[in-house]
């Protein structure tokens, strides 16, 4: 076993002040190069879960804006009877589903 000779004290508290001068550093450099910002957060928000219309439950679509649980019920009858919705604009044939509904989905849902 080594021991410490009253030298080598002073050498071992330079290099742990050294260590955590240079880590402070290190994490100043890292945040600058890549500062928080409110543009990150907004960014992270606007990555959404598309619901899949050809393969959601009628409680996975009622949870779409402007699609309660009736007519949810109606896509799955639609997309069993008439097949996979090819676009979104599909949603259309379904009744109760117009223009605006169509839209209101775009963000929201995709048919894959």
């Amino acid at each position: 076993m080594q021991r410490s000779t009253p030298d080598s004290t002073p050498d071992l508290f330079r290099l742990g002040a050294a260590l955590v001068l240079f880590g402070a550093i290190l994490i100043a450099t890292l945040l600058i190069m890549h500062p928080q910002t409110e543009h990150d957060s907004s960014h992270r928000e606007s990555i959404r879960l598309l619901i899949d219309l050809n393969s959601a439950s009628a409680p996975e679509l009622s949870a779409l804006p402007n699609i309660g649980p009736a007519l949810a019920q109606r896509i799955v009858e639609d997309r069993a009877s008439h097949g996979p919705f090819a676009t979104i604009d599909d949603l259309a044939r379904v009744p109760g589903i117009g223009p605006r509904t169509v839209e209101s989905l775009r963000d929201h849902a995709a048919a894959r």
